[in-house]
Protein backbone atom coordinates (compact mmCIF):
# COMPACT_ATOMS: atom_id res chain seq x y z
CA UNK A 1 0.00 0.00 0.00
CA UNK A 2 1.55 3.24 -1.12
CA UNK A 3 1.19 6.18 1.26
CA UNK A 4 -1.07 9.00 0.24
CA UNK A 5 0.72 12.24 -0.47
CA UNK A 6 -1.60 15.20 -0.97
CA UNK A 7 -0.96 17.34 -4.03
CA UNK A 8 -0.55 21.08 -3.69
CA UNK A 9 -4.04 22.54 -3.39
CA UNK A 10 -5.60 24.85 -5.92
CA UNK A 11 -5.37 28.40 -4.51
CA UNK A 12 -9.12 28.94 -4.39
CA UNK A 13 -10.28 25.36 -3.79
CA UNK A 14 -11.84 26.12 -0.42
CA UNK A 15 -11.74 29.83 0.35
CA UNK A 16 -14.30 29.59 3.16
CA UNK A 17 -11.92 27.37 5.11
CA UNK A 18 -9.51 30.21 5.72
CA UNK A 19 -12.03 32.62 7.24
CA UNK A 20 -11.34 32.25 10.94
CA UNK A 21 -10.30 29.85 13.65
CA UNK A 22 -13.70 28.14 13.80
CA UNK A 23 -13.46 26.93 10.20
CA UNK A 24 -12.52 23.28 9.45
CA UNK A 25 -9.29 24.27 7.66
CA UNK A 26 -8.17 26.25 10.68
CA UNK A 27 -9.12 23.35 12.94
CA UNK A 28 -7.11 20.94 10.80
CA UNK A 29 -4.08 23.25 10.74
CA UNK A 30 -4.18 23.57 14.53
CA UNK A 31 -3.70 19.81 15.01
CA UNK A 32 -0.50 17.93 14.37
CA UNK A 33 -0.44 14.86 12.13
CA UNK A 34 -1.00 11.65 14.03
CA UNK A 35 2.31 9.94 14.74
CA UNK A 36 2.79 6.20 14.92
CA UNK A 37 3.50 5.38 18.56
CA UNK A 38 5.00 2.12 19.84
CA UNK A 39 2.07 1.78 22.27
CA UNK A 40 -0.19 1.23 19.23
CA UNK A 41 1.71 -1.89 18.20
CA UNK A 42 -0.31 -5.05 18.59
CA UNK A 43 2.55 -7.49 18.10
CA UNK A 44 1.20 -8.70 14.76
CA UNK A 45 3.40 -7.31 11.97
CA UNK A 46 0.66 -7.32 9.32
CA UNK A 47 -1.91 -5.63 11.55
CA UNK A 48 0.65 -3.06 12.68
CA UNK A 49 1.72 -2.28 9.10
CA UNK A 50 -1.91 -1.76 8.10
CA UNK A 51 -2.54 0.42 11.17
CA UNK A 52 0.43 2.60 10.18
CA UNK A 53 -0.97 2.93 6.66
CA UNK A 54 -4.41 3.91 7.98
CA UNK A 55 -2.83 6.59 10.16
CA UNK A 56 -0.98 7.90 7.09
CA UNK A 57 -4.29 7.92 5.20
CA UNK A 58 -6.03 9.82 8.02
CA UNK A 59 -3.16 12.31 8.03
CA UNK A 60 -3.53 12.75 4.25
CA UNK A 61 -7.25 13.55 4.62
CA UNK A 62 -6.42 15.93 7.44
CA UNK A 63 -3.69 17.66 5.42
CA UNK A 64 -6.02 18.19 2.46
CA UNK A 65 -8.63 19.83 4.68
CA UNK A 66 -6.01 21.97 6.41
CA UNK A 67 -4.54 23.13 3.11
CA UNK A 68 -7.92 23.76 1.51
CA UNK A 69 -7.20 21.07 -1.07
CA UNK A 70 -9.46 20.18 -3.94
CA UNK A 71 -12.78 18.60 -2.96
CA UNK A 72 -12.47 15.88 -5.60
CA UNK A 73 -9.05 14.86 -4.32
CA UNK A 74 -10.34 14.84 -0.76
CA UNK A 75 -13.24 12.56 -1.70
CA UNK A 76 -10.85 10.20 -3.54
CA UNK A 77 -8.47 10.14 -0.57
CA UNK A 78 -11.36 9.35 1.80
CA UNK A 79 -12.50 6.53 -0.50
CA UNK A 80 -9.00 5.06 -0.54
CA UNK A 81 -8.89 5.24 3.26
CA UNK A 82 -12.25 3.45 3.42
CA UNK A 83 -11.07 0.74 1.00
CA UNK A 84 -7.97 0.19 3.11
CA UNK A 85 -10.17 -0.02 6.23
CA UNK A 86 -12.18 -2.79 4.53
CA UNK A 87 -8.96 -4.70 3.72
CA UNK A 88 -7.57 -4.12 7.19
CA UNK A 89 -10.73 -5.22 8.96
CA UNK A 90 -10.68 -8.47 6.95
CA UNK A 91 -7.06 -9.04 8.03
CA UNK A 92 -7.81 -8.21 11.63
CA UNK A 93 -10.92 -10.40 11.70
CA UNK A 94 -8.91 -13.35 10.36
CA UNK A 95 -6.14 -12.86 12.95
CA UNK A 96 -8.60 -12.59 15.83
CA UNK A 97 -10.56 -15.62 14.66
CA UNK A 98 -7.38 -17.70 14.23
CA UNK A 99 -6.22 -16.78 17.74
CA UNK A 100 -9.67 -17.41 19.25
CA UNK A 101 -10.01 -13.89 20.60
CA UNK A 102 -12.74 -14.10 23.27
CA UNK A 103 -14.36 -10.79 22.22
CA UNK A 104 -14.25 -11.62 18.49
CA UNK A 105 -17.98 -11.14 17.85
CA UNK A 106 -18.07 -7.72 19.50
CA UNK A 107 -14.98 -6.65 17.54
CA UNK A 108 -16.56 -7.68 14.23
CA UNK A 109 -19.69 -5.71 15.14
CA UNK A 110 -17.49 -2.69 15.81
CA UNK A 111 -15.94 -3.08 12.35
CA UNK A 112 -19.38 -3.20 10.73
CA UNK A 113 -20.52 -0.13 12.65
CA UNK A 114 -17.38 1.81 11.70
CA UNK A 115 -17.66 0.89 8.01
CA UNK A 116 -21.32 1.94 8.01
CA UNK A 117 -20.35 5.27 9.58
CA UNK A 118 -17.49 5.82 7.11
CA UNK A 119 -19.69 4.84 4.15
CA UNK A 120 -22.35 7.32 5.27
CA UNK A 121 -19.78 10.11 5.54
CA UNK A 122 -18.31 9.32 2.12
CA UNK A 123 -21.78 9.15 0.54
CA UNK A 124 -22.50 12.60 1.97
CA UNK A 125 -19.17 13.85 0.64
CA UNK A 126 -19.81 12.35 -2.81
CA UNK A 127 -23.22 13.99 -3.02
CA UNK A 128 -21.80 17.48 -2.45
CA UNK A 129 -21.37 19.30 -5.75
CA UNK A 130 -20.67 22.45 -3.72
CA UNK A 131 -19.28 21.29 -0.36
CA UNK A 132 -20.34 23.22 2.71
CA UNK A 133 -18.51 23.59 5.99
CA UNK A 134 -20.38 20.50 7.22
CA UNK A 135 -18.93 18.41 4.40
CA UNK A 136 -15.38 19.50 5.24
CA UNK A 137 -16.03 18.72 8.91
CA UNK A 138 -17.32 15.27 7.96
CA UNK A 139 -14.02 14.63 6.19
CA UNK A 140 -12.16 15.66 9.35
CA UNK A 141 -14.27 13.28 11.44
CA UNK A 142 -12.76 10.28 9.63
CA UNK A 143 -9.56 10.74 11.62
CA UNK A 144 -11.44 10.66 14.94
CA UNK A 145 -13.30 7.49 13.96
CA UNK A 146 -10.03 5.75 13.18
CA UNK A 147 -8.23 6.91 16.34
CA UNK A 148 -11.20 5.98 18.51
CA UNK A 149 -11.21 2.45 17.09
CA UNK A 150 -7.45 2.02 17.47
CA UNK A 151 -7.47 3.16 21.09
CA UNK A 152 -10.81 1.78 22.24
CA UNK A 153 -11.09 -1.51 20.38
CA UNK A 154 -7.77 -2.60 18.92
CA UNK A 155 -5.64 -2.12 22.01
CA UNK A 156 -8.04 -4.45 23.84
CA UNK A 157 -6.75 -7.43 21.89
CA UNK A 158 -3.07 -6.51 22.20
CA UNK A 159 -2.48 -8.56 25.35
CA UNK A 160 -4.41 -11.45 23.81
CA UNK A 161 -2.11 -11.52 20.78
CA UNK A 162 0.98 -11.15 22.95
CA UNK A 163 -0.16 -14.12 25.06
CA UNK A 164 -1.11 -16.15 22.01
CA UNK A 165 2.26 -15.57 20.35
CA UNK A 166 4.34 -16.17 23.49
CA UNK A 167 6.05 -19.54 23.92
CA UNK A 168 4.30 -21.77 26.44
CA UNK A 169 5.93 -24.59 28.33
Amino acid sequence: MAPLVPKAPAPSAAPALDQGADQPGAQARSLEPLPWLPVLETGNATVDREHRQLIEDANAVHALVGAGGSWGELVETARLMRDRCVEHFATEDAVLKATRYPDYTRHIRAHRRILTEIDTIIADMESAAEPTRLHWELALSLRGILVDHLLRDDLRYKSHLMYYDSPRS
